[in-house]
């Protein structure tokens, strides 16, 4: 599964603290349009990055758990040091769990920016990722039929990225057994983008529209008359280069029955744990465990 589309990026970052997140998955070591490699190229850009930018600089590599390579250094020899000494790694890339040190990092920092740069071949699907400050992704492949050149912008060289910030479900309270739902699109971007919003109920499209984005704003977008089911996901068309913020998960908010099977030799604190949180709890031997599963 390809998580960006070919994307350049080329706007320099004016970010107090700039994190720049390195893919050197296995794909990474593939020949890349004008020579070297992907990782080759990866490192070229992120070293003019690190030229740019106006603050401190967060260097976080791809690999089999997430890679602090550098923290908030102003050193550049430091950081050109460290990214040169990048190597591919060929174990399974933990992209999810390296984001999401990128964006804990960044949550509370009002002046910071993440950037991803990667060849866009991520193998897994990413999703629950949401930003809180401006986030970027560049695909070091050029865009089909365009020139590579380094250096070069691929298609209209904009970049954007549109985020579901929240979203949640509840059922009518007056009785009508229907459900609602609201949600909020985050938007960074240079100009006002006009995208789809879908919500989904047990996995089927139950209703969708339209939503005008306006650059640096959030965009609130409500949903009434869905059915009602198991759980709800709404998906945004977002069409930029960074899909794992573009989908959220959610469950009706209400009180409803919990039950929770304990497969275990007794463990009484996790018991007493799931019934404080209003579960009923079912125990089960590990002997016994094979025989209820069929």
């Amino acid at each position: 599964l390809a998580l960006m589309s070919p994307q350049w990026l080329t706007a320099r970052s004016s970010a107090e603290h700039l994190v720049i997140v390195i893919d050197r998955s296995a794909s990474m070591a593939a020949a890349a349009p004008g020579g070297g490699t992907r990782l080759d190229a990866a490192k070229r850009r992120v070293l003019e990055q690190i030229s740019e930018a106006a603050g401190s600089v967060t260097l976080i590599a791809v690999a089999g758990t997430p890679e602090l390579i550098a923290a908030r250094s102003s050193n550049a020899e430091q950081l050109r040091a460290a990214v040169e000494a990048l190597e591919p790694y060929y174990g399974k890339a933990a992209y999810g769990e390296t984001l999401s040190l990128a964006e804990a990092l960044t949550r509370s920092e009002p002046d910071a920016e993440v950037r991803f740069v990667t060849d866009g071949q991520i193998a897994e699907r990413v999703e629950g990722i949401s930003f809180a400050v401006p986030f970027r992704a560049e695909n070091v492949l050029p865009a089909p039929g365009t020139e590579a050149a380094d250096g070069g912008t691929a298609g209209d060289g904009a970049v954007f990225n549109a985020a579901v910030a929240q979203f949640g479900v509840r059922l009518d309270p007056a009785g009508s057994g229907t459900a609602a739902a609201s949600a909020s699109i985050r938007y960074w971007g240079d100009a006002p983008r006009e995208i789809e919003v879908a919500v989904f109920a047990d996995g089927v499209r139950a209703a969708a529209k339209r939503v005008t984005l306006e650059p640096g704003r959030s965009a609130a977008v409500f949903f009434d008359g869905l059915p009602a089911a198991e759980w709800y996901r709404i998906s945004a068309d977002t069409g930029d280069p960074y899909a794992a913020d573009d989908a959220a998960h959610a469950f009706l908010a209400e009180d409803r029955p919990k039950r929770a099977l304990l497969v275990g030799s007794g463990n009484l604190f996790l018991e007493k744990a799931l019934r404080l949180a209003g579960a009923e709890v079912t125990l089960l031997s590990p002997e016994d465990a094979e025989t209820w599963a069929k």
